[in-house]
């Protein structure tokens, strides 16, 4: 289930809207993980270690990886959205019918068979834009 009512009856493109919508969420924890980083250097830098600055500094981490773990593109995540909304239609109807069979259990299955998978998937993509946002 998505996180947001969607009425399709009245959306021009659901495909692409469905798209649009799915991809709000990650979109605002980078907001977010911006809005965190300008609050750091305002306080003077990433290296104040204060209990104020590393709470800052867990904000730009955790918005950062919901996001990028949210784009992970298996259902029921966000990313399984934005992907079928960009694949051709013949695709996306297979995509959608093999995330519905098994998507829930693959990222299941990463975390609890696998631990540690999830961080080597978005811990680069994560760490590289902290840096980024803190540099």
């Amino acid at each position: 289930a998505q996180g947001s009512l969607q009425h399709p009856q009245v959306e021009a493109h659901p495909r692409r809207d469905g798209g649009i919508v799915a991809i709000a969420g990650p979109i605002s924890n980078i907001l977010q993980a911006i809005l965190f980083a300008m609050a750091i250097r305002f306080m003077g830098g990433p290296d104040q270690g204060s209990a104020l600055g590393e709470l800052m500094l867990m904000g730009v981490i955790t918005n950062l990886s919901l996001a990028f773990f949210n784009m992970i593109p298996l259902g029921p995540l966000d990313g399984h959205w934005v992907m079928q909304s960009i694949l051709p239609y013949s695709l996306a109807v297979k995509y959608h019918e093999f995330n519905r069979a098994y998507g829930s259990m693959a990222i299941l299955a990463m975390i609890v068979l696998v631990p540690g998978t999830i961080g080597k998937i978005i811990g680069p993509a994560v760490m590289a834009c902290a840096r980024l946002l803190l540099s």
